[in-house]
């Protein structure tokens, strides 16, 4: 779970095009809480090891369900996502579009935005 949690917070701190050892750095140009958790060659080690799906039975697996190839580890994360956290009478779901450029059949086309192409995104505060 750590390794998808560096995943996400360098997701979220938008680090796609970053060199992993600038993201590392300890120079004070990089993410500080990386260099405490888990180091840049067990990362890298870890990524390159991991696979979630088997590719002979994906195109299979890919015409009932878009998520086949983390299908397994997206239930795993969900059911454990419900056991850790149980929502009360405070809860507000809203939603939030967000500018997205890419491929994919969860995009919705808003031609009256400012940016053509929107993410649809819910938000539980």
């Amino acid at each position: 779970m750590l390794l998808i949690g560096i995943l996400f917070l360098l997701g979220v701190k938008k680090c796609s095009k970053l060199n992993l050892a600038e993201a590392w750095s300890d120079d004070g140009t990089g993410i500080e809480i990386l260099q405490g958790v888990m180091g840049v060659n067990r990362f890298k080690f870890l990524i390159s090891c991991v696979r979630f799906d088997d590719k002979i039975m994906r195109s299979d697996r890919r015409k009932t369900d878009k998520l086949a190839p983390i299908r397994e580890f997206y239930d795993s994360f969900v059911a454990n996502c419900q056991t850790s956290y149980s929502p009360g009478e405070h809860l507000t779901i809203d939603e939030k579009l967000e500018p997205f450029r890419g491929n994919g059949s969860f995009i919705q086309y808003i031609t009256k935005q400012a940016r053509k192409v929107w993410l649809e995104n819910i938000c539980y505060c």
